[in-house]
């Protein structure tokens, strides 16, 4: 391993240390079987499993294959001219971040790659669009890179994390798709809709006793909701009745 790919070592390490901080989230969703150390251990596991496969360069650099050749569809040129711009630079930019970090001694501050690799929320956001595009289009190998291009770079957003947990879930990789759809599940415990994706996945696998075991889950967050919000979610639980 030369140098810089142990820099990008360091940089997953911090960035599963960052996502599994939060103890409070994982007492949220503790009962009699897990614990939350056990939940805990499980997430880290997941996130290393994410950041340690073998395909992850790859699909970073299909991603941004796909960003060059299919995003002037979606967006306008000026748009585009701006994406390019940065995802152009974007590895001279990790170069210098990363020698600056080392320079600094700022070991221990939270760093995710977005931030090494010097892209802004819209580019991503840009990105999100074209991945919904080509879900759209049936075109899923190619979706799952820009989702996996996603959540390596923002991890702490949860619809990327769903948005490749069902892609995944359509390719029939249902284990790493639960692990997606778990990861979103822990980045905002209180929205039910991560839960929901999560109860269908289960139901599509025909894995019928974690489905119920999520169905309870998911009735557990609705309850939280404001009066509104819960009497529109209970009525959608009606399409589970038969669990």
């Amino acid at each position: 391993m030369d140098s810089r790919d142990k820099k990008f070592e360091d940089i997953y390490s911090s960035e599963i240390d960052a996502l599994t901080q939060d103890e409070s989230v994982y007492n949220f969703h503790a009962d009699q079987v897990k614990s939350a150390k056990y939940l805990k251990a499980q997430h880290r596991q997941e996130l290393i499993n994410f950041f340690k496969q073998a395909e992850l360069r790859q699909h970073i650099e299909k991603a941004q294959t796909l960003i060059y050749s299919e995003l002037s569809n979606v967006i306008s040129k000026e748009d585009f001219n701006k994406v390019k711009s940065e995802i152009d630079q974007s590895l001279e930019h990790s170069v210098q971040f990363l020698d600056a970090l080392e320079q600094n001694g700022d070991a221990n501050k939270d760093i995710f790659l977005q931030e090494v690799f010097g892209l802004s929320n819209d580019t991503m956001l840009q990105v999100y669009a074209l991945a919904m595009q080509l879900t759209g289009k049936g075109r899923y190998e190619e979706t799952l890179s820009l989702f996996v291009f996603l959540t390596a770079l923002a991890p702490f957003i949860s619809s990327f994390w769903i948005g490749e947990g069902l892609v995944l879930q359509t390719l029939g990789r249902n284990k790493e798709a639960f692990a997606a759809l778990n990861c979103a599940k822990l980045l905002n415990p209180s929205d039910p809709l991560a839960y929901q994706f999560t109860l269908d996945s289960y139901l599509n696998a025909s894995e019928k006793d974690l489905a119920k075991q999520e169905l309870e889950q998911l009735k557990l967050v609705i309850d939280q909701l404001p009066e509104q919000e819960k009497s529109e979610w209970l009525e959608k639980l009606k399409n589970y009745s038969t669990l």
